[in-house]
């Protein structure tokens, strides 16, 4: 389903809570449309260092493939 475009601090409040769903996952792997690519950088802008690094290397981002209409 896709959502309006999103700002960083609703993507890494968003990440956030998929991470405290299920905190024993060591790899959280997040699949997204082209329209909402904030990746790892949200981390970074909106997290101290330590606990920016600590999502980057728990998360997995992958954009879900492009196809062209007919």
């Amino acid at each position: 389903m896709a959502t309006p475009q999103r700002t960083i601090a609703e993507y890494t409040r968003f990440c956030q809570t998929l991470a405290a769903q299920d905190t024993d996952a060591v790899k959280i792997r997040v699949v997204q449309n082209h329209r909402n690519p904030h990746h790892l950088r949200a981390f970074s802008v909106r997290l101290p260092a330590d606990e920016a690094v600590a999502s980057a290397r728990r998360f997995a981002f992958i954009d879900a493939p492009k196809y062209d209409r007919l």
